[in-house]
């Protein structure tokens, strides 16, 4: 069988960082519906972040990423640029839960 040559897209000039961002408010903003869309009452944020955050994380990092060659694959990166993008994921996570319950806290009538 041949093998297989992948190479990485990249982007250059100012239309990279664009479309970067794009990527990532368009990622996260799904990542936010899904989660409004499945979530149940619960009390405490920390539960409902951590599998926001890593959940989002590894559909991204694990998955997508790699195999539209945007990212190269986890084995092929630093441990502390593995660890950064984790823990930034997680921060991702509790904001998002912490924001969707207080919204949803203000949509509800007075005296719910």
């Amino acid at each position: 069988m041949p093998a297989v040559i992948r190479r990485r897209h990249t982007t250059s000039g100012t239309f990279a960082p664009a479309a970067a961002k794009s990527l990532a408010i368009g990622y996260g903003v799904t990542a936010g519906m899904l989660y409004a869309a499945v979530c149940r009452d619960r009390e405490g944020v920390a539960a409902d972040a951590t599998a926001l955050g890593l959940g989002t994380w590894a559909a991204g990092y694990l998955g997508w990423l790699p195999a539209l060659n945007l990212m190269a694959p986890l084995t092929e990166q630093p441990p502390k640029q593995v660890a950064g993008s984790v823990i930034h994921h997680v921060l991702f996570g509790v904001a998002t839960v912490a924001a969707y319950r207080y919204l949803k806290k203000l949509a509800q009538p007075k005296g719910a």
